[in-house]
């Protein structure tokens, strides 16, 4: 078992889809985190040895190795709320899945239930991006462009918006590209005119 209170355990669960996200925000914003605790589960024997640690952990997540493309959500209200039986399931579905429990230090309510929330993507190279994700959604939702219709008079402003950040973020190639173009418009302008005049 890998639980976030000890700093030696933080590394491992850094190795494991959704619970990389939960650490990010409670390392980078912890003021925003509505996660104040959190365990990795391994196997039925972890679970089991650690019964009595983990029984102010009441929600539910399942995360596999970042080495390996993140598998689905198991559908928890589904099976039944004995974590055994889900972790047996996870188990099931991917040989290396581990039971992700955590507690909140919120009410969850409509909007913010066990799989609703903030996922939290740190790149340390250009930006720290936060996704508010509604229930039923796991962030990677957001990055599909899945969710709420977009209203027909925001187009206009997207398109002008992504097409400036386009130019800017690409800015070299823009200019290689245009040069090429104007060079060559110069050079059919100059053939064109001393084809006219001989």
């Amino acid at each position: 078992m890998y639980r976030i209170n000890n700093e030696n355990d933080i590394p491992y669960i850094l190795n494991y889809h959704r619970a990389r996200d939960m650490v990010n925000i409670m390392t980078f914003f912890p003021g925003l985190s509505p996660i104040d605790d959190l365990a990795i589960i391994l196997n039925e024997e972890d679970y089991t040895s650690n019964l009595e640690s983990l029984s102010n952990l009441t929600s539910i997540r399942n995360g596999n190795p970042v080495k390996e493309p993140c598998m689905k959500s198991i559908p928890v209200k589904e099976i039944n709320s004995n974590k055994l039986d889900i972790l047996k399931e996870i188990k099931k579905e991917n040989k290396e899945g581990v039971l992700i429990l955590f507690h909140l230090n919120v009410e969850p309510t409509e909007r913010y239930e066990r799989y609703a929330g903030i996922s939290v993507g740190v790149s340390l190279g250009r930006k720290i991006y936060i996704d508010a994700v509604g229930k039923g959604f796991d962030g990677r939702e957001v990055l599909k462009g899945i969710g709420n219709k977009t209203k027909t008079y925001f187009w206009i402003n997207a398109f002008i918006r992504e097409f400036i950040g386009t130019l800017y973020s690409e800015k070299k190639k823009h200019i290689i590209v245009f040069t090429i173009i104007l060079i060559a418009i110069m050079i059919m302008i100059g053939v064109t005119y001393f084809a006219n005049n001989l």
